[in-house]
């Protein structure tokens, strides 16, 4: 039970952010938005890492370059990104775009890696 209410959560602030982000447009960048969407949740990010996953700074700090570089493209591009598009269409049309990425992702992987998926990667 407790598994359910996670997963209707995250689906619901999953979908809630491209509702809000289009509200947002109004009255800020898509730059604004993303900077201030990371800015505002780094600190209970880090606390709840540090709770939950207890990471080893020293090999975190180690590393920094490749997580900085991968953090700025894979959150906060994506981020920028989605704003940017919430600019020029309705936060249902980006969300059922996104909804297609797992799909197109297998597709992709199919073509391009040559990569095939059994019954259960079909299921999903």
């Amino acid at each position: 039970m407790k598994a359910s209410i996670y997963l209707v959560m995250a689906t619901l602030f999953w979908s809630g952010n491209f509702v809000v982000g289009q509200a947002a447009m109004g009255s800020m960048t898509p730059l604004e938005l993303t900077f201030w969407r990371w800015a505002l949740v780094a600190v209970p990010l880090l606390l709840l890492a540090q709770c939950v996953e207890r990471p080893d700074w020293g090999a975190v700090l180690r590393r920094w370059p490749t997580l900085l570089l991968l953090s700025a493209l894979g959150l906060s591009g994506y981020t920028l990104l989605l704003y940017s598009a919430l600019a020029h269409t309705s936060a249902l049309n980006a969300s059922l775009i996104t909804a297609a990425n797992p799909a197109v992702i297998v597709v992709m992987a199919m073509f391009m890696l040559g990569d095939r998926p059994g019954p259960v990667g079909m299921l999903g």
